[in-house]
Parts: structure tokens; C-alpha cells; sequence
């Protein structure tokens, strides 16, 4: 949601500056942990897939210009399960075909819809916005020259030069009396 609300204000907020955003995640870019393709079916999403969507349309009270996108439902009834096709999964495509506007679908379709989301983002980017994903964990954001950060990965890597950072983790671990508690997703129930 952030990079489609970054994207989508870019050409009035900063045209013609060459934009470059960093998505720094271990997990697949657009499911992330939560919503991996590869867990099981059997975990189910809490919202009707009807009400599911990144897209925040036209009348959206959203900052900046709206645009249009499928619903999860609506995505998975586009004819033949073509947007399937990249997750290459039969079970995730017997589960599209068979989904209602009122079924709670598995977290792992809408975790292919989300990547399919991400995907789609990066097509309609403006052409001055260049998005870089990074498989790592950021351990370390430290204030650097001109008021600039770097922005230090589980890799080593260092993203040098970073004017704004926000971070959207989602579901986190906690260590609750002495020991770690995960508060992540399971793979088998």
C-alpha cells in the first residue's frame, strides 16, 4: 500500500526528480511473512475476499490520485487464472476458480494477490521511480551527512544517502519473560 500511495503521488509531489525507493524485506516482496504463498491453504484470511483490494480508487479519501485495481475476488475471477500462472500452483488455482465475494480465502492466495499487487505497482511506476527490493532484514538506520541516513542490512550491505525511511513490519517477535514468543505465522496447524 505505501509504495502504490508513493508511486501514485510521485508525478505531482516530485516531477521529474529521480525517485528511488528501497523495499528491504526477507520475505517475498508484496506477501511479505504473513502472507507467504507457501503456507498452508488451510490458514484463512478474517475478511470476506470481496473486501480485500490495495487499490484505492477514484473516491477514496486517500492522499493523492486514486487507482483502480481488482478486489481479491475480482482478481481471481479474471478468465482462466492467468494471474495465477506466475505462482504455478494448482491448489492456489482450484482455490481462485471456487472463490465467492463472501469466502475467506487462504492467507496464501491472497499472498499471491498481493505479490500480483506488488508486481502491478512496479509496471505503473512513474518512469522517474526506480525500485530496488533487498532479501534482508534492516538492523541499523543511523543518521548520516545533510541531515541523510544509512540505512544498515542483515547482509552488510549499507544503503548510503536515504532521505526518509518508514517502516511498515507488520506482526513482530517479542521476547516475553526470557524467552522468544513468535508472533509470526505457522506453516502446519
Amino acid at each position: 500500500s505505501l509504495l502504490e500511495r508513493l508511486c501514485a503521488n510521485v508525478p505531482e509531489l516530485a516531477p521529474g526528480a529521480d525517485i528511488l525507493i528501497h523495499v528491504i524485506d526477507p520475505y517475498p516482496a508484496g506477501a511479505g511473512r504473513g502472507w507467504r504463498t507457501s503456507q498452508s491453504l488451510r490458514t484463512r484470511m478474517n475478511t470476506p475476499a470481496s473486501r480485500v483490494t490495495l487499490y484505492p480508487g477514484p473516491d477514496a479519501a486517500w492522499t493523492g490520485p486514486g487507482r483502480s485495481g481488482p478486489s481479491l475476488v475480482e482478481w481471481a475471477r479474471w478468465p482462466g487464472s492467468l494471474v495465477l500462472a506466475a505462482a504455478g500452483d494448482p491448489e492456489l488455482e482450484a482455490e481462485a476458480d471456487q472463490l465467492e465475494p463472501d469466502s475467506y480465502a487462504s492467507r496464501a492466495l491472497c499472498g499471491a494477490y498481493l505479490e500480483w499487487v506488488f508486481s502491478d505497482t512496479l509496471r505503473h511506476a512513474p518512469v522517474n521511480v526506480r525500485v530496488v527490493t533487498h532479501s534482508a532484514l534492516v538492523v541499523d538506520v543511523a543518521d548520516g551527512e545533510r541531515g541523510l541516513r544509512t540505512v544498515v542490512l542483515s547482509d552488510g550491505r549499507e544503503l548510503d544517502g536515504v532521505d526518509a525511511s518508514a517502516f511498515t513490519q507488520g506482526p513482530t517477535d517479542s521476547l516475553l519473560g526470557g524467552g522468544l514468543v513468535s508472533l509470526g505465522y505457522s506453516d502446519t496447524l
